[in-house]
């Protein structure tokens, strides 16, 4: 069983099975190999489950790609999928407007839309809720990680994930008063999660939506690594 070990300050041991079926543990810096070992072989069958069910997932995330007539989300607003030959991406009203049906440049071109849409949305949606929460930051850039939808520096620069901009409107606007809480707890404590609450009562259900847009058909497309 070939498997990755990642080592930080954390306490306990945890396994992670990665969109690539990859498995990752998780370990204290000071835990052994042998206990690592043991530790994976104790939990073969669990891992072997779940990378049956990630490998079902991609056998059917490879076979998906926008087609005429799809509805997706963008930037918190529904739009229909067009495709017009000849005609460079667009966002028009209600459409998204794509010149091909070849999956590396379908998702290219709704990436590049995603980003140049997104700046004024993101803009728009963190200065609503850091004049709400009472908080400021410096900037906020769009990223292309792909397992965080985002973070926030100690200089106040916000990063947000451009795969989150396909999310639902209220599950973004969560990990915006994420980042916004930051500026004020640099942490996880009890003390973040009350300037969260305060902000959003319903931030568990919001981030429970994320956890299952994660996994979405799109999302897997979209971040897609082109060979």
């Amino acid at each position: 069983m070939n498997y990755q070990v990642v080592r930080s300050d954390r306490k306990t041991i945890c396994l992670k099975i990665t969109p690539d079926g990859e498995v990752v543990v998780r370990a204290p810096r000071r835990c052994s190999e042998a206990y690592i070992r043991g530790f994976v072989e104790d939990h073969l069958a669990w891992i072997l489950r779940n990378q049956k069910i990630v490998q079902s997932r991609n056998a059917g995330r490879d076979q998906f790609c926008l087609s005429q007539g799809d509805h997706i989300s963008l930037c918190g607003s529904d739009y229909v999928i067009r495709i017009v030959p000849g005609l460079s991406a667009a966002v028009l009203r209600d459409q998204i407007i794509l010149p091909s049906v070849d999956r590396s440049r379908t998702r290219k071109a709704v990436l590049s839309l995603a980003k140049k849409h997104g700046m004024p949305f993101l803009h728009a949606r963190l200065g609503f809720w850091a004049s709400r929460m009472g908080i400021s930051y410096q900037d906020v850039k769009i990223s292309t990680a792909r397992n965080r939808w985002g973070s926030c520096s100690r200089d106040g620069v916000i990063r947000i994930s451009v795969f989150l901009l396909f999310a639902p409107a209220r599950a973004i606007d969560y990990v915006l008063i994420h980042e916004l809480a930051h500026r004020r707890q640099f942490d996880h404590s009890s003390a973040f999660w009350r300037i969260v609450s305060a902000a959003m009562p319903d931030w568990k259900e919001q981030r429970a939506v994320l956890k299952r847009f994660q996994s979405e058909p799109l999302v897997q497309f979209l971040a897609e690594k082109d060979a």
